[in-house]
């Protein structure tokens, strides 16, 4: 297998982490980003410890996915480093518990925000680094679908003219959304980048309940998460899912693009997810707050 470079977001610790460790093990480089230089330093001290021999090819830039001039500033970063772009994984995510928005925006909440147009953002202005064989991860869940049962009250409207909770809001129903929008621009990436050979696809890591996508959650429910649901049978460990983390990301068996992958099999996402005409709506609405009018589709 040849060394690629693997640039993964909101890799200090859970998921990210493990997964960084097992790619730097198998040769590869890796790239960290981290929001702070506290998390930074915990997070390579502990991975250098796994890995001794990772300190020339791991390699950590700052990026808050709450501020578009972070992320601007996070792209120029990479740029600097003169690495190829051969793995993008979008696995930052998070979840709050009351309603809140970037100081960026007001048109979607927090959750939204950042699971979903950060992360886009994000994607497009590293576009220009990918190259013929590149990956484009996109970190979703089986519960982008509307149909499978999840916490919260599933009569709230997530209409694309209610993306700042205005009308109703709860935290789990707009997570889930946020995964859907992820698969929607998993979907319409892939469709843009095929002529350029670059595989973009959104992949379910399981219910992994010990990672720290709760870190804004009230204490009871990151109690729960972090010490009953491990014991349940329906949970992934983070071993597991890291490991399907690498599969995706460095695989010869992964040939297709434009999929939804789970158990590292080619599933099929939700019908929700292949309404492209929302798809490309959400896309534009993402496109119109990080100032990227020439990204947009044109609507009929």
């Amino acid at each position: 297998m040849s060394s690629k470079t693997i640039l993964i977001t909101g890799s200090t610790d859970g998921l990210g982490r493990a997964t960084a460790i097992k790619l730097l093990k198998q040769g590869h480089v890796v790239v960290m980003t981290s929001r702070n230089e506290s998390k930074k330093k915990t997070a390579i001290e502990y991975i250098h410890s796994q890995v001794p021999d990772a300190e020339n090819r791991l390699f950590c830039i700052k990026l808050d996915l709450e501020s578009l001039e972070s992320i601007r500033q996070a792209v120029e970063e990479f740029k600097s480093l003169n690495c190829s772009l051969d793995v993008l994984i979008n696995n930052a995510a998070l979840i709050t518990a009351e309603r809140e928005f970037s100081a960026d925006s007001q048109r979607v909440d927090k959750i939204i925000f950042v699971n979903f147009v950060s992360t886009l953002y994000f994607t497009l202005l590293l576009e220009p680094q990918l190259h013929e064989g590149s990956r484009v991860l996109f970190v979703s869940s089986s519960l982008h679908d509307p149909e499978v049962r999840g916490g919260g009250n599933k009569n709230i409207d997530l209409s694309l003219d209610n993306l700042d909770g205005s009308k109703q809001w709860d935290s789990m129903p707009f997570y889930r959304q946020s995964k859907l929008l992820d698969v929607y621009a998993t979907y319409l990436l892939a469709e843009r980048l095929q002529s350029k050979k670059v595989l973009v696809n959104a992949f379910c890591p399981g219910f992994v309940p010990t990672t720290s996508l709760n870190r804004h959650t009230g204490i009871a429910m990151r109690l729960l998460m972090k010490y009953i649901l491990p014991m349940m049978s329906f949970t992934t460990s983070e071993d597991d899912s890291s490991d399907d983390y690498v599969y995706y990301a460095t695989s010869d068996q992964v040939v297709e693009t434009g999929k939804y992958l789970r158990q590292r099999k080619v599933t099929e996402s939700s019908k929700a997810s292949y309404d492209l005409e929302t798809a490309k709506k959400a896309w534009n609405v993402a496109c119109e707050i990080c100032g990227l009018d020439t990204q947009k589709y044109s609507i009929s």
